[in-house]
């Protein structure tokens, strides 16, 4: 998608660049991993039991494979680091009605822990806007977890801002 490198540090090493790509069928168990990476990062924040949440190897890889279908129901785009999986972000299109446009939900973005602080977070965001930019979408929107304090302070340190007029929902279907 983008050949969007960056230099930086993380985790006490020096990274020699990020890329940014356009995730493909031939990621998918990268990307199930570092879901299950993404998990068990937020499991070990949750303080209480019912925040907890158990996903299988073999769910992962069924979700992963699912995102990552070309006419699947998102979109993923993958951070690199000196030729390894390091990092996704995952977006679908919807219709945001108080713009009358199009905005792209993020639902995911994860870096490991070993390039945290490398830029792949920021470069993930800024190849993901881009790619809204292009499709004339206005806005990219997501939820972010209260007890995710490193997430919130990215967030905000990309000058996001929270939409404290709206609460998000959800509604079981099947």
């Amino acid at each position: 998608m983008t050949g969007d490198e960056e230099q930086g540090e993380g985790a006490g090493r020096r990274w020699r660049k990020v890329g940014i790509r356009a995730g493909t069928p031939a990621d998918a168990a990268a990307l199930a991993a570092m879901m299950l990476d993404f998990e068990a990062t937020l499991n070990a924040i949750a303080t209480t039991p019912d925040e907890l949440t158990d996903r299988t190897a073999e769910a992962a890889a069924a979700m992963a494979a699912l995102a990552l279908r070309p006419e699947g129901p998102a979109r993923v785009l993958i951070a690199e680091a000196e030729g390894a999986c390091a990092g996704y972000l995952a977006f679908s299109p919807v219709l945001w009605m108080d713009d009358a446009a199009t905005a792209f939900f993020i639902s995911d973005l994860f870096v490991s822990e070993a390039v945290r602080g490398a830029g792949a977070g920021r470069a993930l965001m800024e190849a993901a806007a881009a790619a809204a930019r292009a499709e004339g979408a206005g806005r990219l929107v997501w939820c972010v977890w209260r007890r995710n304090a490193p997430a919130l302070a990215f967030y905000d340190r990309l000058g996001a801002e929270e939409l404290a007029s709206e609460r998000l929902m959800t509604l079981t279907v099947g």
